[in-house]
This record gives C-alpha cells, structure tokens and sequence, in this order.
C-alpha cells in the first residue's frame, strides 16, 4: 500500500509517495511561478495532473496508492460558479489587492472584535479579504459566484467531485469562529459577504471521497484511492515530523517563515499580540502561529540583489561559504529583515528593512552574514512574543532546513538546540500519513516515529555576542525605522 501527499506551495508544487512504513518511494514537482500576482487553475491541475500520472506511471505504482492527502498555501483559492467552472484566477496569499479594504476598515470594523471570533488580525492575506477585493473589482464574478475553493478544496473538488473544507484551512479564511469551529454569522454579517459562498466543514485526516472514475483511468491510479484535505501547509508540516504536543516549537522555515506551537485550547487575549490561532490538523488541538512574512524569500533577495546571482544550489552554497568568511556579528552590521513588511510586534504591511553599521570596510560578507543573524534575531523577537517557558529545542522543518549556517546562527542566537529530523519533505510526508488515517492504513491514535537527523547545539562564544547585539541593538530598530520610513512615504506620496 502506498500513500501520496501534495504539498501545493508558494513557489513549488511537490507531490511524495511514501509506502505504510513512512519510506520515500519516489517524487515529483513543477513551479508555481512564485510571486506572481495571480495564476491560473488550470495551469495548476493541469501541471498536477502531469505529475500524477508519471509517478503513478512509474513501475505501477499508481494501483497501489491507497490514499491521497493535499495540503496548501492557507489562504490561496479562487471563485466558482455553479458548474465548478472557476470564475476567476487563483488569489495567491501575498497578493496585495486587499490593502486597500483593510485601510478603508480602519475606524470603521472593530479589528479586536474580529480577532476575539477568528483568532486572526484583519490583514490582506487572508481569504475573506480576498472575497471582499473581488466583490469590488470583479462584480460581476462574485455575483455569480457559487463557491469559494482554497486551492487544496479546489484540487480535492477535481480528484473526488466533492465540495468541502477543512478545519485547518478554514482558520486562514478569517470567516471560522475559531472556539466554536463553525462559519461565523457575525462576521459575513459585518463585512457584507455571502456565507453561502463557505463550503461544509470536515476534519483533517477525513475521507473526502474517493478518486473519481474518469480521474483514476486518467492518471492510471487506484479507483479506490481515498482522497483527503490535509490542510493548511504549516501544520501538515508540523504533523509530518510528529509535532502533535503542546509546547512543541516548529520553525517552519519556507518562502515565509513560521513559529508555531501546538496548544490544548484557544486562548487568545483581549487583543491581537502577533500570533494568529487556528484549527490544527490533529483532532482536538489547535496552534498559534507568529511568523516572518519574507523568511527563505530574503535569502533568495540576497542572493540576487547582494551576489548579483541567480537562485540555484550552487549560489545557495555559495551564499553559506561566503557567509563563513565574516565574523559572528558580521563585522558590526546588523540587517531588519521587514522585506515584505512584518507581524511582530504588529501587524504592520508598510514596515521596512533596513541596514545599519556599514563603513568603507563592510564586506560582501558581512552583508551576506547579517541577513542571516538579522532573521534569527527576528525569530528571537517572534518566539518572546509567543510567551511559552521550557523550549527544550526548536524542531525546524522546511526548505530552509538545508543551510545548515542558518540553523547553527538560529540556535546561537536563541541560545536554544535546534533540530532537524529524517523526514524528505514535512508537508508532503504529513499529508501522506493523514491520507493514511482517511484510508484506514493507521489507526485513529497512531502515528510513524520520525528519526532526529542532526542537532544544532549553541555555541556559548557566539551566543554572548548575540545576547549584546540583540538587546541592545536589535530590539530597537522596529521602533526607529519605521518612523524614519514612515516620513519618507510621506514625503514621495506627496511628490517630495
């Protein structure tokens, strides 16, 4: 019996067959053409479909999958009509069309209140916002619009012809009534959406259906192929390299980068502190997330704008090499990674970056070295925020897992070990192993035991350098640049 897991990204969509015991057995992906304002959904299944069926093409291998998983950027997805022809192109989380809603909100929408329903801040990203941008900008389509579909619900509709969500995705919508996991009548209510425009709710690791007929004769797949909606890409993440205990720390370091910590109920405060809280993938628990907007982007920033290189492996090896050719402290520069604005210590979308302690002997180096020191300080600045005491380790996972100088600068910085494990892909492997408990491969309470592969252990030298640059350095800039930038935005609105 095999199992397979999608992991529809950002910037890549990967698909992983594993067999019952956990182990890889073979693997395919194509590009998302990241950081594209939008896309189109037929270029996404028509991609996956490729991908399908050349894996399970590939020594048979399709009549032995048993069970089907996909998981998905939270807040990506795109309206329907009720034909389930889509009505408009794929909304991707980072779109920027919603700035404009959330601007008009202010003064107008009680963002506490929304948070005390959802667990979220009313930011652009997320997908009721989305909804609202194209009632404005698109009438016409939403009018007529039948469905909204995440873009794991919109794959999960293509393989089974079933319309659902799941829990974990539904957090992302900021639509969910988070303590009471039901659509939230209030909040259609205040920002004038259509409720009906929600699909029904299911759990994670739930059958959806099976493969359709057509689909399975197409792709040369098992028409008895389970089908399930693993969830949002985060916690799938999480759940594939067994992060299922409250006080666990998942870094999870892709295109953005997360912390996430695994809680027993909803606690959210009187006010938004930086985390946002959702459903998790495990059946009664839920997480809460603090991040970096632009985590593995701002290396491949780096790589372009400071090497003047394209992205590759060889560059990202390049990048780790001359990183090792300055000092700890990078030779007294320090770097704000707000790229792409921040969350900590608010939600802030116009924050900037911003260098500081460049002289005449600054080096490529130190530049390069001080984007890394600067995103550690930054998951410093988010994992304080999240106020959780006894962090044994930091348990990373994602693509940036494979630069081992981010992870060793991580636990110096933290002062904390971190930790990889023996898992090819956390979110892939995730949603293989819930497609197994939608198939009935494993039980209801258990789980595959994944292996640590390397531990990161702090150096005490360099963490005593780290613990003066931050608290004496670090921890002030947020404050200072986003006045200085603040009046510059200021100034060229008005055309200086």
């Amino acid at each position: 019996m095999l199992l397979m897991g999608i992991d529809i990204g950002t910037t890549n969509c990967k698909l992983h067959i594993y067999d019952q015991n956990g182990d890889y057995v073979d693997g395919a992906k194509f590009s998302m053409v990241s950081n594209a304002e939008d896309y189109d959904s037929d270029f996404v299944w028509n991609n996956l479909k490729d991908c399908i069926k050349k894996l399970a093409t590939n020594r048979n291998l399709g009549q032995q999958i048993v069970g089907i998983g996909i998981s998905s950027q939270g807040e990506s997805g795109l309206l329907i009509d009720k034909n389930h022809v889509p009505l408009t192109r794929v909304i991707p989380w980072y779109h920027t069309g919603a700035q404009e809603i959330v601007e008009k909100d202010k003064g107008k929408l009680d963002s506490t209140e929304i948070y005390q329903i959802t667990g979220l801040d009313p930011h652009y990203i997320f997908s009721l916002q989305k909804i609202r941008w194209l009632k404005e900008h698109h009438f016409s389509e939403y009018q007529n619009a039948f469905m909204w579909h995440c873009l794991n619900d919109y794959i999960g509709f293509m393989l089974t012809g079933q319309d659902r969500m799941e829990y974990s995705s539904a957090s992302r919508t900021m639509a969910l009534d988070i303590a009471g996991r039901r659509w939230s009548d209030k909040i259609f209510e205040l920002t004038g959406i259509k409720k009906s425009l929600m699909p029904d709710l299911i759990e994670s690791g739930s059958p959806l259906g099976k493969i359709t007929s057509a689909v399975a004769r197409e792709l040369n797949i098992n028409p008895e192929a389970v089908v399930t909606l693993a969830g949002f890409d985060h916690m799938v993440g999480c759940f594939g390299v067994g992060a299922s205990c409250p006080g666990t720390v998942v870094a999870s370091m892709g295109t953005t980068e997360s912390v996430c910590m695994i809680e027993k109920s909803v606690e959210l405060g009187q006010s938004f502190n930086g985390y946002l809280w959702g459903d998790n993938v495990i059946k009664d628990k839920f997480y809460k997330i603090g991040g970096i907007p632009c985590g593995g982007r701002t290396i491949d920033w780096a790589i372009e704008n400071i090497l003047n290189a394209d992205i590759c492996e060889d560059t990202y090896n390049l990048y780790s090499q001359k990183c090792r050719e300055s000092s700890t402290g990078s030779g007294g520069v320090v770097f704000l990674p707000h790229l792409n604005g921040c969350y900590t210590p608010e939600m802030n979308s116009d924050a900037k970056a911003m260098f500081t302690g460049i002289t005449l002997n600054t080096t490529t180096a130190d530049l390069l070295r001080a984007v890394i020191e600067g995103l550690c300080y930054e998951f410093r600045v988010v994992l304080e925020q999240g106020k959780k005491s006894g962090i044994d380790d930091i348990l990373a996972i994602g693509g940036g897992t494979a630069n081992h100088f981010w992870l060793q600068c991580k636990a110096d910085v933290l002062n904390i070990p971190v930790r990889i494990v023996e898992v090819k892909e956390a979110v892939t492997f995730g949603a293989a192993l819930l497609a197994g408990h939608a198939a009935g491969v494993y039980s209801e309470n258990q789980n595959i035991l994944v292996k640590t592969k390397k531990t990161f252990y702090p150096d005490p030298k360099a963490h005593a350098v780290y613990e003066k640059i931050y608290q004496k350095v670090y921890k002030k800039l947020y404050a200072t640049n986003i006045q200085i930038t603040s009046e510059l935005d200021n100034i060229l609105k008005k055309g200086g």
